[in-house]
């Protein structure tokens, strides 16, 4: 089971609502 797409994906989501959250 690849680990590191469930990570990239998950990082990149938190990333994009940070992103929301500080503009």
């Amino acid at each position: 089971m690849p680990q590191d797409e469930f990570i990239i994906k998950t990082y990149l989501m938190v990333d994009a609502l940070y992103n929301q959250l500080v503009q």
